[in-house]
């Protein structure tokens, strides 16, 4: 009985020190909070945000329709170029394999030549 209540004095005790402590931390991260949150609607950040968004919806606002249709069909002609210019690619890759195919069979055969002339010469050494 004696421990209950020395624990029920001492919790309360420590009940008063935290409430006298609470509104001070409460208050210092409140302003903690303020400085480190720049999402927070009204802060410099955001307002930042919206500006940026409102110059580029004015950018694209000013551009006429037929900018943007010269720059879709300069867009379409380049897409074009690049892809003659892979057909290309591809097609000299399929060569040079071909021709890189060939070569080493060449290698291959004069190779076994030498290795063969190798040996008859030993022989007629020996």
């Amino acid at each position: 009985m004696a421990n209950s209540l020395n624990f029920f004095f001492q919790s309360d005790r420590r009940s008063l020190i935290f409430s006298t402590e609470a509104p001070a931390a409460e208050s210092n991260r409140k302003q903690d909070d303020k400085q480190h949150e720049p999402w927070e609607r009204g802060t410099g950040g955001e307002k930042r945000r919206w500006r940026k968004k409102r110059m580029l919806m004015k950018k694209t606002q000013r551009c006429s329709s037929s900018s943007l249709q010269q720059r879709v069909e300069s867009l379409q002609c380049h897409i074009d170029i690049l892809r003659s210019a892979r057909k290309d690619a591809l097609l000299v890759a399929r060569e040079l394999r071909g021709a890189n195919e060939a070569i080493k069979a060449q290698l291959s055969a004069l190779t076994e030549q030498l290795h063969s002339s190798k040996q008859l010469t030993q022989v007629a050494e020996e």
